[in-house]
């Protein structure tokens, strides 16, 4: 049963509203908005990034929040479609040794680890609904980082995400780390 709507500005479901279906239920336990399609009726949200109407994502960025900057605030998925959740990536060539040169370097060979992880699945950074990255010195980072991923995702049509800095990854010397949800239309 879905609750009242929350006020005025959220037209959109929370994970504490969820409890209609397991599908609801376990994209919910990862983290994820989900927008119930009752809710999307009657232009609701002003602020969609156009998208192909094949896509199965619909890209939201409503105008009662935040104008976001390199990235979406809400990304919804359609029916039909299949879940891919991809572990954090760090900067480390296939035989597990970490690159040399820096953030840059290793940002670079993460986004390109995930790139690999897409593509084993079948698909690329178009399907990529939320990005998590994770930095160890955000001041001095922030801006090649955003180079980097600019260079792997849609700038026109970004992904959710969340950038977060940390004191240290699991691997001592490793300075960046991304994952990724990405969601896969069934044929």
């Amino acid at each position: 049963m879905l609750h009242q709507p929350l006020p005025a500005q959220s037209q959109y479901a929370t994970r504490s509203t969820l409890s209609t279906t397991n599908r609801h239920r376990r994209l919910a336990s990862l983290g994820a908005i989900v927008i119930l399609p009752g809710l999307m009726a009657g232009g609701l949200y002003k602020g969609e990034i156009p998208m192909p109407s094949s896509s199965p994502l619909q890209q939201i960025n409503p105008q009662s929040m935040a104008r976001p900057h390199g990235y979406t605030q809400v990304v919804t998925v359609a029916p039909g479609t299949r879940l891919v959740v991809i572990s954090g990536q760090i900067g480390v060539r296939t035989d597990g040794t970490l690159v040399e040169g820096g953030f840059s370097s290793q940002a670079k060979q993460a986004f390109s680890n995930l790139a690999a992880a897409l593509s084993a699945t079948g698909t690329d950074f178009s399907h990529v609904i939320k990005l998590s990255m994770f930095v160890t010195d955000f001041d001095s980072q922030l801006s090649e980082l955003r180079a980097t991923r600019d260079a792997f995702v849609d700038v026109h049509a970004p992904p959710a995400s969340t950038t977060v800095q940390v004191p240290r990854l699991f691997l001592k010397d490793a300075l960046f780390e991304v994952d990724a949800i990405a969601v896969i239309p069934e044929p």
